[in-house]
């Protein structure tokens, strides 16, 4: 049995269904059909692409940018004594410093929300053996003065994470490993979903990512203090929903903790995910198996 749902997203990205056809799935046509490359291509298969309608949608969201605008002041804010706070209050460079030591980034990089480019001084400090071409991407501007200043990055761009993935192009030619540390908390959930797809789609070696563990009472503070636009999403029961992409497995799944907020002071733990790529490297999207009906 089944039943066909018509959804539709609000402008304020609230999504409610306008229609359910309750014909049971027995009487629809047998085979696949036009779902061949979402059933055999798409990362993160049928619930991505509702994500990525909506997406799409809150893309175009004026209050969405409303919010990321006021996120990159903060940071600007935060930016002159950030690198102050992530020795004091976070374990997140030791823990970049345990990947870097262990996998190849070697290629194209690119670091989405790079912040002041921790990952990209961790990972010159650890000699890595091939070249690499590193790319930073951050929204807030003296975020990316900072990251640029480091003379470690070829280049540091300020775009978002979903923009940097759409216009991948507009960078490089393509990109090897996407890396993505403290930062998608910021992502609403289907944002988030979006990231991922586009990610597993472009990246041909493999994707680096943090997921922090939020907790109820975290965001509730941040309301009390007046900064609810700063409020954090918990995206790993989402990730680990999400599984492996065809032609990807998840070598590496760590936890621990990772920073301690300076506007709530609390404890945030962070499970790090490495994924790589196993399968040939193609365009998923439209080059997936062909299954005849």
């Amino acid at each position: 049995m089944g039943c066909d749902v018509d959804l539709r997203a609000r402008p304020n990205g609230d999504v409610f269904a306008i229609e359910i056809n309750p014909q049971p799935a027995a009487f629809m046509p047998e085979g696949p059909f036009q779902d061949l490359h979402i059933i055999h291509s798409l990362p993160g298969g049928y619930p991505a692409v509702i994500n990525i309608f909506i997406a799409n949608n809150l893309l175009r969201n004026a209050a969405k940018q409303g919010v990321s605008e006021k996120i990159a002041a903060t940071y600007d804010g935060l930016a002159s004594k950030y690198d102050t706070i992530l020795v004091e209050s976070t374990k997140i460079a030791v823990a970049i410093s345990n990947l870097t030591d262990t996998y190849d980034f070697g290629g194209t990089v690119f670091d989405l929300a790079c912040g002041t480019g921790v990952f990209g001084r961790v990972l010159a400090e650890s000699n890595p053996t091939g070249p690499i071409r590193l790319l930073g991407f951050d929204i807030s501007c003296k975020m990316g003065d900072i990251c640029r200043s480091t003379g470690v990055y070829e280049a540091v761009h300020i775009e978002s994470m979903e923009k940097a993935l759409l216009n991948c192009d507009r960078f490089a030619e393509g990109v090897d490993h996407i890396v993505y540390f403290s930062a998608i908390h910021f992502l609403r959930p289907e944002i988030f979903a979006f990231v991922l797809v586009l990610s597993f789609t472009l990246a041909k070696k493999s994707i680096t990512i943090s997921v922090d563990k939020v907790l109820k009472v975290y965001n509730q503070k941040l309301e009390e203090i007046n900064v609810g636009h700063m409020h954090s999403w918990n995206h790993f029961a989402s990730i680990l929903a999400f599984g492996e992409p065809p032609n990807w497995r998840l070598t590496k799944r760590t936890k621990q903790y990772s920073w301690t907020s300076p506007a709530t002071g609390d404890k945030i733990y962070t499970n790090y995910f490495r994924f790589d790529r196993v399968g040939e490297s193609q365009d998923l999207m439209f080059k997936g198996p062909e299954v005849p009906n």
